[in-house]
């Protein structure tokens, strides 16, 4: 005896908008989860805040902005994803299309992404950088006003020399300013 498909209840407009809105609310919540993580991991000033066993990120020592090490957490999360998923890539399928080749191409053979491969480089490490370029522009302005203001509170770490030299520093950058 074989079985009858079951046919899927129809959701109404209401239903649909509640089931969307739920779904854009655990994506904004998963988004903040993600900048948070990426604040807390660049943002050399947010030491406080971060877990005792997490890298140390000073600002002298932290120059380049994206760690190697982020860009290869792909694999990472397309795993978790395909966890909550039951998804394939709609590009692994598909035909390739030979494109023309012209006489000043080359000997090069034309290379084609898919699948995991295409997400990682057209989606996954634009973003990555995007983010860490976008966070790296408050970590300058913290640096620049760390620079300035930041042996007000190391009074009992720094030498009177060193107090010295920063407190002419932050003189010389008002008059200079012309305040």
């Amino acid at each position: 005896m074989s079985e009858v498909p079951v046919k899927k209840k129809h959701q109404s407009g209401s239903e649909k908008c509640k089931k969307r809105q739920e779904q854009q609310n655990k994506l904004n919540e998963q988004l903040k989860k993600i900048q948070n993580l990426f604040k807390l991991r660049f943002s050399p000033e947010s030491k406080e805040h971060q877990p005792h066993d997490f890298p140390n990120t000073s600002s002298a020592s932290h120059t380049m902005v994206v760690d190697p090490v982020e860009r290869e957490l792909f694999d990472d999360y397309e795993t978790k994803a395909n966890e909550k998923t039951d998804t394939q890539y709609s590009d692994e399928n598909q035909r390739v299309r030979k494109r023309k080749r012209h006489h000043d191409d080359g000997p090069a053979k034309e290379v084609v992404l898919r699948g995991k491969e295409k997400i990682k480089v057209d989606t996954y490490l634009p973003v990555l950088d995007m983010m860490c370029t976008e966070l790296s522009r408050p970590l300058e302005a913290y640096r620049e006003i760390n620079d300035l203001f930041g042996f007000l509170t190391d009074f009992s770490t720094k030498s009177d020399a060193e107090i010295r030299q920063a407190c002419t520093k932050f003189k010389e950058h008002y008059i200079f300013r012309g305040h």
